[in-house]
Formats: C-alpha cells, sequence, structure tokens
C-alpha cells in the first residue's frame, strides 16, 4: 500500500508523529507513506529545512504550485500523478492528512481480507457524502457561476479514502477534462468518479472523533471497528497508538462473517453507551 499525506511545509512535528505511529515503515514493511504539498518560495530557511527532511526520509513529494487552502486540489491531483507514473505496482492506496489518525493494524488487516475476496478493482472505499447542499455563503462558498447545481455528486469526507490502485491513473487521466474546482474532495473524489462512471463504496462506522477516541481504542472489543479519527492532540494520539499496539501485538482482529468493502465487525457496541461506561470509569478514578 502507498499512503499519500496532505501535508503543509511547516507540519514537520505532525510527519514526524506519523512517521513513529501509523506511518512506521519498519514496523508495516508493506506499506510507503508520501508527504504530499506545494511550494513555500517565499520563506528560504523553511524550504532548505525541507530539503533536509527529504534528503533524510525520502518520503516528500513538492510540486510546483502555492500551498495555499484554495490549492488543495492541486496537491491531491499531484499525489495522483505521482502514483500513475511511479506506483502501479501497488495494490491500494490511502489519501489522508497529516492531522489524522489511522488504526494501520485494522486498515491492513481488512484490505488483506478484501484481495481474498477479489474486491481489489475499481475500488473507492470512504465515508461518502450522498447528498450535500452547495453553499452559496460562508468560509466554503461556492458562487453559481463556479458550480451551477444545488447538489455535489456523492463524494468521499476528505478525512480519508481508499483506493484500488488502478483508480488513481483513471482519475488524474479524467482530470484533464473535469474543469478545475477548489473544493478538493469534491473534486478528487466526486467529480473525477463521475466522470468515468466509478461508484464509492461506503465505509460504515469506521471513522470516531476525538472525544470518542479514547473510549473506543483502549475497549478490548472494539478497537478494531475503528480506523479513523481527526485529531489535533498530540498526547492523546501516541496514547492512543501505545494502547492499539498492545492489543494488536497479542490479539488476532475477528473477521467478520461476511467480507465486504468497508465491513469490518458483525457488531459494533453502542457509542453511547461505550462513552458512558468509560467517562463513569475515569470519574471514579479521579475521586480514589
Amino acid at each position: 500500500m502507498l499512503v499519500y499525506v496532505h501535508t503543509g511545509a511547516d507540519h514537520y512535528r505532525r510527519r514526524a508523529v506519523i512517521r513513529q505511529t501509523w506511518g512506521d515503515i519498519k514496523r508495516f514493511p508493506n506499506m510507503r507513506v508520501l508527504f504530499v504539498m506545494g511550494k513555500t518560495n517565499n520563506i528560504k530557511s523553511m524550504q532548505d529545512a525541507l530539503q533536509f527532511e527529504s534528503t533524510a526520509y525520502g518520503d516528500i513529494l513538492e510540486e510546483d504550485f502555492e500551498d495555499t487552502y484554495h490549492n488543495l486540489t492541486f496537491k491531491g491531483i499531484a499525489g495522483l500523478k505521482f502514483i500513475s507514473h511511479f506506483c502501479n505496482n501497488v495494490k491500494y492506496i490511502l489519501k489522508t492528512d497529516d492531522d489524522v489518525f489511522v488504526n494501520m493494524y485494522t486498515l491492513q488487516n481488512h484490505l488483506m481480507q478484501l484481495e481474498g475476496a477479489e474486491f481489489t478493482k475499481n475500488l473507492i472505499l470512504c465515508s461518502v457524502s450522498w447528498k450535500t447542499y452547495v453553499q452559496r455563503t460562508g468560509k466554503w462558498a461556492i458562487p453559481k457561476e463556479m458550480y451551477t447545481e444545488d447538489l455535489y455528486p456523492p463524494y468521499c469526507q476528505g478525512l480519508s479514502y481508499v483506493l484500488s490502485t488502478d483508480v488513481a491513473p483513471k482519475l488524474y487521466d479524467a482530470s484533464f477534462f473535469v474543469k478545475f474546482f477548489w473544493v478538493d474532495d469534491v473534486y478528487i473524489s466526486g467529480l473525477l468518479p463521475k466522470h468515468i462512471n466509478l461508484k464509492l463504496n461506503t465505509m460504515r462506522n469506521v471513522y470516531c472523533n476525538q472525544r470518542e477516541m479514547e473510549a473506543f481504542f483502549a475497549h478490548p472489543t472494539e478497537w478494531y471497528k475503528y480506523v479513523f479519527t481527526h485529531i489535533h492532540d498530540e498526547a492523546l494520539f501516541l496514547k492512543t497508538w501505545d494502547q492499539i499496539t498492545k492489543y494488536a501485538e497479542k490479539e488476532t482482529i475477528p473477521t467478520p462473517t461476511k467480507i465486504s468493502p468497508g465491513v469490518l465487525a458483525d457488531f459494533y457496541e453502542s457509542k453511547g453507551k461505550l462513552l458512558k461506561l468509560f467517562y463513569e470509569e475515569k470519574n471514579r478514578e479521579k475521586t480514589k
């Protein structure tokens, strides 16, 4: 598997944490990680630091565009371009961001199950936004002249999505025919697949928020059912990784009765119940 991570030039610490946790290629030798970013020509010291980092780790992809929020689509296309030209021998692609926690034990286990069940072609696996209205005001405002329809096509939540490798060059080729759109999640995983008639596969119940992750990933029968969390708490990130590593080194992840893209388990405990029990236990510990 190749993982390409959207990052910024000044996000060195985030990249370092990924390299020592879920992106550790010594722990996961069947995986490589690529950090994708644009140019930072205005800050020479930062560019020099990036050059040093790239020499040390060999995992930086810097493309020739200004690294800004409205250029995120270029970042996604840069990743697809590199994969299309140089990485067609891998089986799966994971796109994610540098502030995302990935339960790599569970994800790799699930992909190996899918391989045995022959779900290795034309696969786009993610949490799908099926019916999202175009915002005309606010931070993500899109004027009518830029996008005339009121609904976006189904697209992946940009936190993360998995592709079978045959999909990457198809999406990259489609980008030459689909008009640029700065909302990268919609463009990369919505407009481009729509152009080439590729359907999205849903990953259900595998995403949790930062408040939930401490409870879910610490639970002996739930830790392998969740894969992605958007998180900025480095201490919690590292603590959670240590916890699931202990589980993964001692236990075998159960195989669901029916193997299907996005299905990790037969049964999920109630999120509300898990959170209630977890915080009740924490409160008891505080009062001891």
